[in-house]
């Protein structure tokens, strides 16, 4: 199994939404009236157990807190944590790698009377976004981070348009949803995980679909920081640990 973006990209046209598989394009010719029913019916198993297990994921994130701040949604998919934005007075920045996720989470904010600040499509080459037209507070990433093998070039990136006092909010896989998925130890911070022996079924067993999957620990995670950024708190969300999120702040 090779990363390769283009392969990635188009593997990424059904998001997982709600613990489906959802096409980017299923929403099209909806009503606004239709587009809430949905969102309000996928909502609870979006945000349900195990992935919310005990409210951690909404509340460490601070998806459904934090008020009026300038935030982008760094592979926003069907724009769900972004709707949480929205509702607390947030400006959101749409960024996806593929235009039809960038439309449908548009789509979503709009049935919903709210406006994204702007939309960016997200590539593999420096600097992967245009930059935002404001200075961003928070760089919500989650879910995606470990997808990425030059995952310390996003980190840089986002460093870059991130306000002195702002923070990057991730949703990371861990080492033991390794060990879970593989019944095998994940190796070193060093180690290039696409040449474990188990990497590709982990990568299956972690998503239906895409190319490449990574695991972090607190200590891998400041690694690829390269020492940009601090880490500011750490949170399992479930009891098997498999899942984590990760709020970093400059150095």
């Amino acid at each position: 199994m090779t990363y390769n973006f283009a392969a990635q990209r188009e593997a990424w046209a059904k998001p997982p939404i709600g613990g489906r598989s959802v096409a980017s394009g299923a929403l099209k010719g909806w009503s606004d009236e239709a587009i809430r029913m949905w969102t309000h019916q996928t909502w609870p198993r979006q945000y349900g157990q195990p992935s919310n297990f005990d409210g951690g994921y909404l509340k460490h994130l601070g998806i459904e807190t934090t008020l009026d701040k300038t935030v982008m949604d760094f592979g926003c998919g069907f724009g769900f944590d972004s709707l949480g934005y929205a509702r607390g007075g947030c400006k959101v920045v749409l960024a996806d790698i593929r235009l039809d996720n960038l439309a449908t989470a548009r789509r979503v904010l709009m049935a919903h009377d709210f406006m994204p600040l702007e939309s960016r499509l997200v590539t593999d080459q420096h600097p992967f976004f245009d930059d935002p037209p404001e200075v961003l507070d928070v760089f919500h990433c989650s879910g995606v981070l470990h997808h990425i093998p030059y995952a310390s070039d996003i980190l840089r990136r986002a460093s870059e348009v991130l306000a002195p006092d702002g923070e990057i909010r991730l949703m990371l896989y861990t080492d033991h949803l390794f060990r879970t998925m593989t019944k095998q130890e994940p190796g070193g911070i060093d180690d290039d995980v696409s040449q474990h022996p188990a990497f590709e079924r982990y990568v299956r067993g972690c998503d239906a679909v895409g190319y490449y999957a990574d695991w972090y620990t607190p200590e891998k995670l400041l690694k690829r920081c390269a020492g940009l950024f601090d880490l500011a708190e750490w949170h399992y969300l479930r009891p098997d640990r498999g899942n984590a999120v990760a709020i970093l702040r400059r150095a």
